[in-house]
């Protein structure tokens, strides 16, 4: 990418449907690539053709894909900017709403698609997989849920990214105290590690507060999916075909079995060294 002043980023390639100039903020100016994606799909007359489309709708989705990231990590690396964390609330609560159901839309038009089939089957295999995964999964009712879920880690990013404690006359974040905690002074590295930890359990109560209200909003989120729980949920909307949960605590198992027995060994030995 090239970066442009104030933030703004050229595509490393040209598009060829999005155009260049467009607000990608402004869900009047996204809507009409939608309609358009619509109305020529019913035209399409052959896999070549299909296959333009879906780069097309491939690169709307890119486009706005990277919207979305810039405004989260602007957000992120700037907890203290109110305009910043304005610009990330809006994608959220404006444009998304609106842009979930009109992605739902072509993901139904694409499965069900007379020309889907005489694309090549080992290309399009993962990406048909996972379109018509999504189609299953999408609830209407989720979509204000899914909003407000995702307000709620932004308010846990805002929380953990202004974090800062006093360090020998310095203020500096914790990801900067992480250095001190390689320093071969056992004493300033006891003095850094437990400094970031008061800190941290001084927002433990809020951090609680938030995790509570996450774990509410997924668990709905999965029921009206049709999940038990949100663990299953998100397996299935994460596209994890090729493993299950099981497989998770069967390997879980293994590490605790073979690979910690290794660990504290090692840790045991290099107490012996320290004469500790």
């Amino acid at each position: 990418m090239n970066l442009l002043p104030f933030g703004k980023l050229l595509p490393a390639k040209p598009r060829k449907f999005v155009p260049e100039q467009i607000d990608l903020g402004d869900w009047t100016q996204i809507a009409p690539l939608f309609d358009q994606l619509e109305q020529r799909a019913p035209k399409i007359n052959s896999a070549a053709e299909l296959e333009k489309w879906l780069l097309d709708w491939s690169e709307l989705s890119a486009a706005l894909d990277e919207e979305s990231s810039r405004r989260y990590i602007a957000m992120t690396c700037h907890t203290d900017n109110a305009d910043a964390e304005k610009a990330y609330l809006h994608f959220v609560e404006n444009v998304e709403p609106q842009l979930k159901p009109r992605q739902f839309a072509l993901e139904k038009i694409y499965v069900a698609h007379p020309q889907r089939e005489k694309l090549a089957h080992e290309r399009f295999f993962i990406f048909n997989r996972d379109v018509k995964n999504h189609v299953e999964l999408f609830r209407p009712e989720n979509v204000t849920l899914e909003t407000e879920e995702a307000k709620l880690c932004q308010q846990y990013q805002k929380l953990i990214g202004a974090q800062t404690v006093n360090f020998r006359d310095e203020e500096k974040t914790l990801v900067q105290m992480g250095k001190f905690l390689e320093e071969p002074d056992r004493a300033l590295r006891e003095e850094a590690w437990t400094l970031v930890a008061n800190r941290r359990l001084q927002d433990a109560d809020k951090c609680e507060e938030i995790f509570d209200a996450l774990i509410k909003l997924r668990t709905q989120i999965a029921k009206n999916a049709g999940f038990k729980n949100y663990r299953d949920y998100a397996h299935r909307q994460k596209c994890r075909f090729d493993y299950t949960p099981e497989n998770c605590f069967q390997f879980h198992d293994a590490v605790e079995k073979e690979i910690m027995p290794a660990v504290r060994e090692i840790q045991n030995e290099r107490k012996r060294q320290l004469k500790l």
